[in-house]
């Protein structure tokens, strides 16, 4: 009885490793060049991560477990996703755009219900590594375009902000000398790689998750350690006001922005249904929009 229930064990185990691996390290680096969105072969990772699971929680016999605020907020959103895209003006846009949010709600309800390890961390940071390296290799091609695997430097600086504020946590774990090491070295190449993108909302964003971590890690300690981080983030951005204030005003993003506060203020509430936003956008942009280079 022992073994069967040690065997169990060992399977339910081994089959969390394999989801996970295929998630966390396959996904973020498999890319697939003749897809006219090389990066969207990324999603069947999301797929099999989640069928994976499926299959080991029906032999395990394993139920779904949440906690009734989670399951509260997740049903919520779910219901309304749904009204939204049977409301939706064009059901081809609304069908698209809900395939993805049905990926995200499956990877939602089992990450709820597995427990991650340190070592599952380390797969996850592993593949951070491999991209970083892709990264800067990019950065020191003729283009210096840092796209890694993910076809977008915003893209791949998106995802690296998680890991370098994970990879910082980790550093106020008990941990033994080598996983230090290599932890630091993490943390350097991928804030590198970071910056290499010239993404300044994941600068930004890195920044301010190593301060959120400070604050949680020192919740009750000196006042200095707790907020010294959030301290150091506004003043920069006092400091760089000016700037930020010409790159909003003069980015094609300011415009972009600006037409979609019209959509908005159309239909505040309902909105324009899921996977609509395309359809109906280009009728509120602006003019000032088709004068930017």
């Amino acid at each position: 009885m022992k073994n069967r229930k040690k065997n169990r064990i060992d399977g339910y185990r081994l089959g969390i490793m394999t989801a996970l691996f295929l998630f966390l390290f396959v996904g973020p680096l498999i890319t697939f060049k003749p897809a006219y969105d090389y990066t969207i072969v990324k999603n069947i990772m999301g797929y099999l991560f989640c069928l994976v699971l499926s299959a080991i929680f029906i032999l395990q016999k394993k139920t779904f477990e949440f906690d009734m605020k989670n399951l509260v907020f997740f049903t919520t959103f779910a219901l309304w996703s749904l009204f939204s895209s049977l409301t939706a003006p064009f059901g081809a846009g609304a069908a698209k755009e809900m395939e993805n949010y049905i990926l995200y709600f499956l990877i939602f309800l089992f990450a709820m219900n597995i427990t991650l390890k340190k070592n599952d961390v380390y797969i996850w940071l592993s593949s951070g590594t491999i991209a970083s390296l892709i990264a800067l290799f990019n950065f020191l091609g003729p283009r210096r375009y840092v796209v890694s695997t993910f076809g977008n430097p915003n893209f791949f600086a998106g995802h690296m902000v998680m890991l370098v504020a994970l990879a910082v946590s980790m550093l106020f774990m008990k941990i033994d000398r080598k996983e230090r090491y290599l932890l630091i070295s993490f943390f350097v190449i991928s804030s590198v790689s970071v910056l290499a993108t010239r993404s300044r909302a994941a600068i930004s964003a890195s920044v301010f998750g190593i301060a959120t971590v400070m604050f949680l890690v020192y919740d009750r300690g000196a006042f200095i350690k707790k907020w010294g981080g959030y301290i150091v983030f506004f003043l920069a951005g006092i400091l760089a006001y000016p700037h930020l204030y010409h790159w909003v005003m003069t980015d094609i993003r300011f415009y972009i922005w600006r037409g979609t506060l019209n959509l908005i203020g159309e239909k505040p509430l309902t909105g324009w249904g899921l996977g609509n936003f395309v359809f109906f956008y280009p009728y509120y942009r602006i003019r000032e929009y088709f004068l930017q280079d």
